[in-house]
């Protein structure tokens, strides 16, 4: 996600230079025409009057966003909030499932293939889960075990673990190959997370030239637009 991030952010610091350096040496020019700016040439040179004027309050502001988007997941109330709703976006949903369940199925795996009982290691095994609601359904999970139901039976009333990873932990229980067929369920998840990266990643590439290309457009027609207007002249 950094590279992204970089891309977006580098687009934006262009965006910024350009209505506070750039448009205010053609202002002059513009308006020697006499004629009206287009409303997207106005907007840049007024953007970019309010931003050089009132710099301290975009800094407090952007101070302030990087704050709390710092803060918000750290706080249990709005965590909650921002972990059922990545579990609701489509791609999103994909990835943090699947990454939660690789740490998951792994540490359970060791921790079963090392002797510890099976309570103790879906107990382990919650500790690596990163998004709450997943949390909150796997506890569930193990207090059901400990109170005596299949583990298969419990992931599957939970909701949220994979159909064929439940699939799996029901064939090894019936089989007595438990171990078994955990390790192919961290197989089978991790093949599925790589999916799930390979799918965002091949997204982001085609989302990226759409923000850079609406960016570059709007600057474009800011800076031509009134410049065919005084060809016209």
């Amino acid at each position: 996600m950094l590279y992204p991030v970089f891309v977006v952010v580098l687009a934006v610091v262009i965006f910024v230079v350009m209505v506070v350096f750039v448009f205010p040496k053609f202002a002059e020019a513009f308006s020697s025409t006499g004629k009206p700016l287009p409303p997207i040439t106005q907007f840049c040179i007024d953007l970019g009057n309010n931003i050089k004027g009132f710099w301290y309050l975009y800094i407090i502001g952007l101070v302030g966003f990087v704050f709390l988007c710092i803060q918000l997941p750290k706080w249990p109330s709005s965590r909650k909030v921002l972990d059922r709703w990545a579990l609701k976006i489509p791609i999103i949903e994909d990835l943090v499932v699947k990454s939660n369940f690789s740490n998951y199925l792994s540490v359970l795996l060791v921790a079963y293939n090392a002797g510890i009982p099976i309570v103790d290691s879906l107990y382990l095994s919650t500790l690596t889960l990163t998004n709450v609601v997943l949390k909150d359904a796997l506890e569930n999970v193990s207090k059901k075990v400990q109170q005596g139901a299949q583990m298969s039976g419990a992931m599957k009333s939970s909701g949220v673990v994979p159909k064929m990873v439940t699939f799996m932990v029901s064939t090894g229980e019936q089989s007595g190959r438990l171990g078994e067929l955990l390790e192919n369920a961290v197989s089978f998840i991790d093949q599925e997370l790589d999916k799930a990266i390979d799918v965002m990643t091949k997204m982001m590439e085609p989302l990226l030239i759409v923000v850079i290309g609406v960016i570059v457009l709007f600057l474009a027609l800011a800076l031509y637009l009134p410049l065919f207007g005084m060809a016209d002249v």
